[in-house]
């Protein structure tokens, strides 16, 4: 059987998208997503086929079943890619902080301005964790 010239392998996307988290997370590129990049991180994921347009609804979009099987939101969450206010359910929710961090993010937020070193700094550890689920974040 041949394979389609512009369809890429799982393998191909999980590697993209762990450049993708790598690039923000631990590289030179900024966290969270600034506003001028979010329309191209949200193309990519659409190319990637990680993310589908809602029909009926054009500007609203989910994930694809590939997209929820390689944890997308999760993902996104890493590289800084979601709404900051969300951040602390979405690490709550995949059992990667307490509830106590959590409400601390939620704290930090509600104080404005510099929040984003301390949130980086927990998602950092969250990253870890997910990858390394024997390490301890304590």
């Amino acid at each position: 059987m041949k394979r389609k010239p512009n369809l890429i392998t799982k393998t191909e996307i999980t590697r993209r998208l762990h450049e993708m988290v790598d690039e923000r997370l631990f590289g030179n590129k900024p966290w969270p997503v600034e506003k001028e990049s979010t329309k191209t991180v949200h193309s990519t994921l659409l190319e990637l086929e990680l993310l589908e347009c809602v029909p009926g609804m054009d500007q609203s979009f989910r994930n694809t079943i590939l997209g929820k099987e390689l944890h997308v939101n999760l993902l996104e969450a890493f590289m800084g890619f979601c709404d900051e206010f969300e951040l602390p359910e979405i690490l709550e929710m995949h059992g990667l902080i307490t509830k106590q961090d959590a409400q601390h993010l939620r704290h930090v937020l509600s104080k404005g301005a510099g929040w984003e070193q301390t949130f980086k700094e927990y998602v950092r550890r969250a990253y870890s964790a997910f990858y390394n689920p024997t390490q301890s974040l304590n």
